[in-house]
């Protein structure tokens, strides 16, 4: 595309949009780039509406299956720049893991709640889902 991530606005109006689904998106973006479009889904969002996310967290449980060899994707966790860590530093778009305390602060910030999260199976656990899923309302 012609536009940075960083600098993207959704094309829909002020809390128009019911859902916001972003399947495989989040875990390609920089901290800017997924600090701004977490903006965008507050921004978006209807009063009552949810976001569906697949992303890669860091949390206790991820960075112990990165440690032990269990996790699926090799995140080098003494590379972390900021809240996030890459697979390959010299594509960080590749692949990229956020912190879950920085995510979840970035989301209250914004003034949208967790309701719901799935563990991916990337963490070597057996999952429905490679990406870790988050749903997020914006309260009514």
């Amino acid at each position: 595309g012609t536009e940075q991530a960083s600098e993207y606005l959704f094309p829909s109006a002020d809390g128009n949009v019911e859902l916001v689904l972003a399947a495989s998106v989040l875990t390609h973006l920089v901290t800017a780039e997924l600090a701004r479009y977490l903006r965008e889904t507050a921004r978006v969002l209807v009063p009552g509406g949810r976001a569906l996310l697949a992303l890669f967290l860091l949390d206790l449980g991820s960075r112990a299956a990165l440690t032990q060899g269990r996790a699926t994707l090799p995140f080098d966790l003494t590379s972390a720049a900021g809240p996030m860590v890459v697979v390959d530093p010299e594509l960080p778009e590749g692949a990229v893991a956020y912190d879950h305390a920085w995510f979840e602060g970035l989301c209250a910030e914004l003034g949208l709640r967790r309701v719901g999260a799935q563990p991916g199976s990337w963490r070597g656990l057996k999952a429905s889902s490679h990406q870790d899923l988050v749903v997020l309302e914006r309260p009514a």
